[in-house]
């Protein structure tokens, strides 16, 4: 698929740095940078936002230039979900449903992101592309952690992480979040949370 200079995002400024943004298809992953999205529009900025035809409507409406890509979650990642869910609640069914769902996932996204972050860097070889992507994304720690760079980079993108999950901080009433237990500020819940 190529990426073409959406209408849309004409009146940006070429002298502002093109924004890429990409998230994890879902609601909760891609809205908030959905917003983020429609106020560097308002600021000048050329934003490009890669998600799944889901989100088309969203990205272009935020001003924004749509470049589509595949959902992740295919059949494998669901037979994946459902084996996991087979496994006791604790950390390690939490760690086989990330894995499935984000890890597992992660090498389409990251060509898709080596794809367009290509087609960018040759529409305008001089203009600083910097990559903001919700944080569950991921598609750059490969280039980071030795895959080579797109064609046209001699060095990464620069990069911002934006922290969609809630807020998620241990305390002595908590058990661990993937437990999915009630706060309980009890003598004895503090026992269970200091066990678990």
């Amino acid at each position: 698929m190529t990426v073409n200079k959406s209408k849309v995002t004409q009146h940006a400024s070429e002298s502002n740095p093109l924004i890429l943004m990409a998230a994890f298809p879902g609601e909760g992953h891609t809205n908030p940078l959905l917003v983020i999205a429609a106020y560097l529009v308002k600021k000048g900025y050329e934003v490009v936002f890669v998600t799944t035809e889901d989100f088309r409507n969203k990205v272009e409406e935020a001003g924004a230039e749509w470049v589509p890509t595949n959902n992740p979650l295919t059949n494998t990642t669901y037979q994946a979900l459902r084996e996991a869910a087979s496994l006791p609640i604790g950390p390690e069914r939490f760690a086989a449903q990330i894995k499935a769902v984000f890890l597992e996932t992660l090498p389409p996204r990251t060509l898709k992101m080596e794809e367009v972050l290509s087609q960018l860097q040759a529409r305008n070889p001089v203009r600083q592309i910097i990559v903001v992507e919700d944080i569950f994304n991921w598609s750059l720690f490969p280039f980071r952690h030795g895959r080579p760079l797109p064609q046209g980079f001699n060095t990464a993108p620069k990069s911002i992480g934006i922290g969609v999950a809630a807020f998620m901080m241990e305390s002595q009433d908590t058990g661990p979040v993937s437990l999915g237990l009630p706060a309980d500020a009890t003598d004895s819940g503090r026992q269970r949370n200091a066990v678990l």
